[in-house]
């Protein structure tokens, strides 16, 4: 054995910056390494069974460890305060990791954690506000995850990305939308088996059948609902059974078991060979190959195939904390020297506007039980709090009870005006307020929040509204963000309607996208938004109002979905900056004066679909010198396109459009 190691490991005195330790050591002992600065990388061998408590404490030089094999444990603090560690392997053997194991490697970014683990201590990862956890679907770390808000993915979603893993959101690719439209059928299936199951749900997606699964839409924060929702309204339930399946939480304890409890017929498919599984004998419709199918769905009274269809591919967007875990009546607990401290008061106000649940200690007194049981605790730091002996002593035991904390810095702070016992406040959360308010801090404020789930999402910020039975209607927008944010739903409630002037006269608003669910955007509702460049409008949309977008004059583009069957009466009239216009396939009509005044719009190109175009609709496009009229149109009202002195139009001899052209002295050509 090597002179710098002693008997067991005891203790390493080498300097090495590459340290592989010898085969036949069978235990790291505590404060083996420790402080060992100059470590860069260990390699541990398959002879190791356990590491010690603090065996690797503070090597704040240490990137990489690679441990092979044959170790079950990973004791308390063996890795704590390495902040640049960045690659650990996990082996198959590992068993527990413990308390405060990876506290405070900021650097870690991602960490495969095999389904051997069935032990992670208390603030295992603590202060690694970056890691995702790689897991199995099930495995213990994956309820870890849940309980404790950290984000997490599937170990076969991991391999999608040929080991890439992202940051953030996560991104997987899928054949299709989920169909929304009834009859659909509701997939029942392990994501393991999503290499084999995706071809064949592509196929009958593209063969007309309407197919609901979970890989098709956003996941978000009502997961379980949404599943049982859409088991409770399907026609049928479709399993594909395998050993992977069988042992799925959500499908044997939540899919299977709604299925059986509202009656649907299920056809299991069966993916292994001599897989004994049955459902429920009563409700089975059918067991089938994946060749059988088809069939077996034609059986289904009330199931109908609709026309065949292109599967475009989709990146579906997957925020696993999001999924089934962040509760929506978390608080974050405000702490900060009261006597006119006017910079926490107006940071708090604007993540009270961006959702967030405060409880403010100032204000509503200092409460013990609810410090403790807070999500987040932010810090209001200034020299003022550090001199408050009381303020200090709560922040220093809050900070070594664990709890999340949040600082925001109110002037210059350096380690020296921080307590020794308090200078790893540096590697949580610290936002710098110190030069003023800060819009992009205030925002990061809130995302940190929202993710601790203190938020509330049955509000709107900075929007008034109204709850109807059908989900929730913008009335008016009350807000300052030139490019504010309307989420899909709020506290499990879809935004469905813009409503009349929601948006009018908002001359400070520059972009905006209207989310998925809306299906209406009311008359007048971005009346004279003189500023607004930018508008992205989905394919839920089926009604926009006349004026809708009345002078709006820095608008330089606009897609009209196929959803809109009529563009309303002057809805882009005097946009004077568009310059590119898309109306997609679906679209019926085009009303009165829809794009008067355009002026600088070069082109456009009517659909198939559309077989109005009515009068007005582009006087005034001084700069318009073509567009493309189909057959399908049948009728154009009067002046539709007088003052378009450079127009040509193209269009089929002997249609609607060529006559209605020759009699108004309008150039055309075939």
């Amino acid at each position: 054995m090597p002179s710098d190691f002693e008997i067991v490991l005891k203790k390493y005195h080498g300097t090495e910056v590459h340290v592989t330790i010898p085969d036949g050591v069978t235990e790291i002992a505590s404060n083996a390494f420790s402080d060992c600065t100059n470590l860069t990388s260990v390699t541990i061998p398959d002879s190791v069974t356990k590491i010690g408590n603090n065996a690797f404490y503070k090597c704040k030089s240490l990137t990489s460890v690679t441990i092979a094999d044959g170790v079950t444990e990973i004791g308390d603090y063996a890795f704590e305060g390495c902040s640049k560690l960045k690659e650990v392997v996990i082996p198959c053997s590992l068993i527990k990791i413990g308390r405060g194991a990876f506290d405070s490697c900021i650097k870690l970014d991602s960490i495969v954690i095999p389904d051997s683990v069935t032990e992670i201590a208390d603030g295992a990862f603590a202060f690694c506000s970056g890691v995702t956890f790689i897991c199995g679907e099930g495995s213990y770390t994956h309820y870890y995850c849940l309980d404790n808000l950290r984000p997490y993915i599937f170990d076969y979603q991991f391999e999608a990305f040929h080991g890439l893993l992202p940051q953030g959101y996560k991104k997987l690719a899928s054949p299709f939308l989920a169909d929304e439209e009834k009859p659909y059928v509701f997939i029942s299936y392990s994501h393991r088996d999503r290499d084999v199951v995706l071809p064949i749900l592509k196929a009958l997606y593209e063969a007309g059948w309407k197919i609901w699964y979970d890989e098709g839409l956003t996941i978000g924060d009502r997961y379980d609902e949404t599943l049982e929702e859409h088991v409770r309204n399907c026609s049928a339930f479709l399993l594909f059974a395998s050993t992977n399946s069988i042992r799925s939480y959500y499908c044997i304890e939540n899919e299977i078991p709604w299925a059986i409890e509202f009656g649907k017929p299920i056809i299991q498919c069966d993916l292994d060979e001599g897989l004994n599984f049955e459902i429920h004998e009563s409700q089975t419709a059918a067991t089938v190959s994946s060749e059988e199918i088809e069939s077996a769905l034609e059986a289904i009274t009330g199931l109908t195939r609709g026309e065949r269809r292109e599967a475009k591919g989709i990146s579906v967007v997957v925020n696993p904390v999001d999924r089934d875990s962040v509760a929506d009546d978390g608080f974050a607990y405000c702490l900060y020297i009261g006597n006119n401290n006017a910079a926490a008061r107006a940071i708090m106000l604007e993540a009270k506007k961006g959702g967030c649940t405060l409880y403010d200690a100032v204000e509503e007194g200092t409460d013990e039980e609810k410090l403790r049981n807070c999500a987040c605790l932010i810090v209001f730091l200034d020299q003022a709090f550090l001199a408050d002996e009381s303020l200090t002593k709560t922040l220093t035991e809050a900070y070594h009870a664990g709890k999340d904390i949040a600082v925001c810095q109110l002037e210059s702070i350096s380690n020296d005006d921080l307590p020794q016992e308090l200078l790893g406040l540096h590697k949580m959360q610290w936002l710098h307020f110190a030069y003023g308010i800060d819009a992009d801090m205030n925002t990061k404020l809130a995302r940190h929040l929202q993710k601790r789930g203190c938020r509330n999402t049955a509000i709107l910020p900075d929007f008034e509204y109204e709850k109807t039975d059908k989900g929730i209607v913008i009335k008016r927008y009350t807000g300052m963000d030139p490019n504010p944010r309307i989420e899909s739903e709020y506290g499990g409630i879809p935004v469905t309607e813009i409503d009349d002037d929601a948006f009018s006269s908002c001359v400070h608003l520059k972009t905006i996208a209207i989310p998925e669910n809306v299906k209406k955007i009311g008359k007048k509702a971005f009346w004279d938004c003189i500023w607004l460049t930018s508008i992205s409008i989905p394919d839920s949309v089926t009604e926009i109002g006349e004026n809708a977008f009345y002078e709006c004059v820095k608008l330089t583009s606009v897609t009209i979905p196929g959803s809109v069957k009529e563009i309303g009466r002057f809805t882009f009239n005097l946009c004077t900056g568009l310059i590119s216009v898309t109306i997609q396939e679906g679209v019926g009509s085009i009303g009165r004066g829809a794009f008067t005044l355009c002026l600088n719009l070069p082109s456009i190109t009517i659909p198939d679909s559309v077989t109005k175009i009515a009068s007005d609709a582009f006087y005034g496009c001084g700069n318009l010198t073509s567009i493309i009229i189909p057959d399908s149109v049948t009728e154009i009202g009067d002046y539709a396109f007088i003052n378009c002195p450079k127009l040509t139009v193209t269009c089929s001899p002997d249609s609607y459009a060529w006559k209605y052209c020759e009699e108004n002295n309008i150039p055309v050509i075939s």
